[in-house]
């Protein structure tokens, strides 16, 4: 209904289904995981509904954060990466893996904004007003994926180094 569909969902619709498969994942999956001692990886979290939802399609701030505190459960990330790509060359990318999503399909202001946000979600400012996000840190995703590669492993390096002890790179 999200990505691979037609209808036409109101906003907060779209937010309410986003915020429902978080709180699910991080119950069914994220804290038994944490309880087990183990380190998470996922590729999107809290800062896709907010540039999206927030930014994108312009929700309410303060419910969308609320909606959010409560499907996580209090979980803050360690880090986030954020892969940072000109949007032109974000949905170039987009198009070579097949038909356009819902999402892809918007209208370029859309794009515009949500990557807006993204990069504002970088400045130390904006984190420590969202401490909810936990750290954020900006990558350059333009290049090779074994360039980009290197720079996700020396950002994760340079502030969480006990994750790569054990990790295969």
């Amino acid at each position: 209904i999200l990505l691979h569909s037609d209808l036409p969902l109101a906003p907060e619709t779209e937010a309410a289904l986003f915020v429902a498969s978080r709180a699910q994942l991080v119950s069914a999956v994220v804290k038994p995981a944490l309880a087990a001692g183990h380190h998470i990886l996922l590729d999107r979290f809290l800062l896709s509904t907010y540039a999206y939802q927030i930014h994108g399609r312009g929700l309410p701030a303060r419910e969308v954060r609320a909606a959010n505190a409560l499907a996580t459960a209090g979980i803050v990330p360690n880090l986030t990466v954020l892969l940072r790509v000109p949007v032109t060359e974000g949905l170039a990318r987009a198009q070579t893996r097949g038909a356009a999503d819902r999402m892809e399909r918007a209208d370029r202001g859309f794009h515009d904004r949500v990557a807006t946000a993204f990069d504002s979600f970088a400045m130390p400012a904006w984190q420590a007003e969202h401490p909810e996000c936990g750290l954020i840190v900006a990558v350059d995703a333009v290049g090779t994926p074994e360039d980009v590669e290197q720079r996700v492993v020396a950002a994760v390096a340079g502030h969480c180094p006990s994750l790569l002890v054990s990790a295969v790179v």
